[in-house]
């Protein structure tokens, strides 16, 4: 945390810190052992983050693609509605599959 001194208080904004457009804390799914075998993953972090900013608990979040589940297991955690479709009926198995198994619990505002 950054400590502020008397003499930069005012450089404050009166809302309390903005959020950037630039996200250096998450990072992309590197290492094979986390990637499912969808070429375009992001990660679940990521997508909570997206979330958070834009629904409210019990909102429906879409994904048309659902690919890798990414966005409807982000959802899930945070105890929102989704639903998602894929053209490849092996990425919407994959992914009823894998929501049976998440619990509603995420690490985004936890201290």
């Amino acid at each position: 945390m950054l400590k502020i001194t008397a003499e930069k208080k005012h450089l404050l904004h009166p809302y309390g810190p903005l959020v950037s457009d630039v996200w250096t804390d998450i990072h992309r799914v590197k290492h094979n052992k986390y990637r499912g075998i969808h070429p375009c993953q992001l990660p679940v972090l990521l997508l909570e983050r997206l979330i958070l900013m834009a629904t409210d608990e019990n909102n429906i979040v879409l994904d048309p693609f659902i690919g890798t589940r990414t966005a409807a297991v982000a959802a899930k955690k945070l105890g929102r509605c989704y639903i998602g479709f894929d053209i490849d009926d092996n990425y919407v198995d994959m992914t009823k599959n894998k929501l049976n198994s998440i619990e509603s619990n995420s690490r985004i505002g936890s201290s």
